[in-house]
C-alpha cells in the first residue's frame, strides 16, 4: 500500500475544494498532487475547466505537463500522483506518457457515470450525460506492466468523502446523491 495515502488524498480535496476561480461559483470539484516516496508534495494542480473554458484542463492533466516541463525525469519516475477522483481516458495516458508509477484515486469514474444519470446533473453536455462509458485509469496504467513496466493504481480510497466532494459540485444542494457503488 502507498505511504500517507489518506494524508494526501485528504490533500488534494483540500486542494480542490481551496481553489475558487473568479469566473467559477463553485470551488473546483478535482485536485491532483504528485508527492515524493516521503509524502513531500512536489506540485498540486486543480480542475479549471470552468475557469479557462478548455475541455482538457483537467486537475490530473494539469499536473502531468506541470510535472514534465518542471521536474527532472528521475524524480517523476519515483513519485506519487493522488487524485480526488479516478483520472479519465485522457488523463490517464498522459500519467503513462510522463512516467508517473503510482496513481491513487478517491472516487470511480463510474461515480461520475452514476450522478451523471441524475436530474439537475451540472453539465448536461459531458460525454457521461450523453451516455459513453467511463474509461478505467487502471485498464491503462496496469496495463502497461504487460510492456514490463509497473504500474501501481490504487482506487476508491476515502471513498465516501470523496464522492460526496464529487456529487456536491455536479449535482443541485437538494438532489442527493446516489448512494449504492
Amino acid at each position: 500500500m502507498i505511504r500517507h495515502t489518506e494524508e494526501r488524498l485528504a490533500g488534494t480535496r483540500a486542494c480542490a475544494r481551496a481553489h475558487t476561480h473568479t469566473n467559477t461559483p463553485r470551488p473546483a470539484f478535482a485536485g491532483a498532487l504528485l508527492a515524493d516516496a516521503n509524502g513531500n508534495v512536489l506540485l498540486e494542480h486543480t480542475n479549471a475547466v470552468e475557469a479557462t473554458r478548455d475541455a482538457t484542463e483537467h486537475a490530473e492533466l494539469g499536473l502531468v505537463r506541470r510535472a514534465s516541463s518542471h521536474l527532472p525525469p528521475e524524480t517523476v519516475a519515483r513519485s506519487y500522483m493522488y487524485c480526488s477522483g479516478e483520472p479519465c481516458g485522457m488523463c490517464a495516458c498522459a500519467i503513462f506518457w510522463v512516467g508517473i508509477p503510482r496513481l491513487t484515486y478517491g472516487s470511480p469514474g463510474s461515480y461520475l457515470g452514476e450522478l451523471a444519470a441524475q436530474p439537475g446533473f451540472k453539465d448536461r453536455e459531458h460525454p457521461l450525460a450523453a451516455g459513453a462509458p467511463p474509461v478505467a485509469a487502471e485498464s491503462v496504467l496496469v496495463g502497461a506492466n504487460a510492456l514490463g513496466i509497473e504500474r501501481v493504481v490504487e482506487g476508491g480510497v476515502l471513498l465516501q468523502e470523496a464522492k460526496a466532494v464529487h456529487a456536491g459540485y455536479w449535482l443541485p444542494p437538494d438532489a442527493g446523491a446516489p448512494q449504492h457503488g
